[in-house]
């Protein structure tokens, strides 16, 4: 029995979201990450602009950048919201833990790094993303009574 048919079996109030509701989530959690990311981005060529010559270390410091930027959006969106971020708003969707306790911070930062593996967007092709699988979380449909 997967996961999710245990969930569906001790709670009929549960309803995974779809593919469908999963790729707008991803979509628009994708571009608000590019915003802020150039935002960002913005900002630091504000406060200090790149001197001439040094194209790799501030390569490499904005690939960091990114990476602390894109952990920071997912795990602190999540872990405040319990579960949510603004694609989930949308879709009126929300992640939980498979195990039906708490969503805490630090499942919100550790399906953050694991967003972050390479390929790991493909694995939405199958059964479940990978950042679902290794966190013991799954994202459902939210009820419509609030």
């Amino acid at each position: 029995m997967s996961e999710i048919d245990f969930l569906q079996e001790i709670s009929t109030d549960v309803i995974p979201a779809d593919r469908n509701l999963r790729f707008v989530n991803w979509f628009v959690d994708t571009i608000v990450f590019y915003l802020l990311l150039i935002l960002i981005s913005i900002l630091f060529l504000l406060i200090a602009p790149q001197p001439v010559g040094t194209e790799s270390s501030a390569t490499l410091f904005q690939y960091a950048i990114g990476f602390i930027i894109f952990i920071g959006y997912f795990g602190l969106v999540e872990g405040i919201t319990k579960g949510k971020s603004f694609g989930k708003f949308l879709t009126r969707t929300r992640a939980v833990k498979v195990d039906g306790s708490a969503f805490t911070y630090s499942d919100a930062f550790k399906r953050a790094l694991s967003r972050a593996v390479p390929f790991e967007p493909f694995s939405a092709f199958g059964d479940r993303p990978w950042h679902d699988k290794w966190t013991d979380t799954i994202v459902i449909k939210e009820h419509k009574e609030y």
